[in-house]
């Protein structure tokens, strides 16, 4: 790539630019987080398994409820709509 367009790319900046281009997202951002909380809870109370899709990746609760413990303080004033 470098001969053919005269110029450098790392392997970083072209996983950042793919995964920017594709909407992949590593981490889930606060109101999501709160929302899919929301209502992992609340099919855990039905007893239900769910399927939780996040930007075309699917999720298992497991990584759901890890990530509210590591923001604990995230939950206290949202409701969802």
């Amino acid at each position: 790539m470098a001969e053919e367009h005269n110029f450098v790319i790392t392997e970083r900046q072209l996983k950042h630019r793919l995964l920017k281009k594709w909407n992949i997202k590593k981490n889930i951002n606060r109101q999501d987080l709160a929302m899919l909380s929301f209502l992992v809870e609340k099919r855990k109370e039905a007893e239900t398994d769910t399927k939780i899709l996040y930007h075309g990746q699917d999720l298992a609760q497991d990584r759901i409820e890890r990530a509210c413990k590591r923001r604990k303080s995230a939950f206290i004033a949202v409701s969802p709509r």
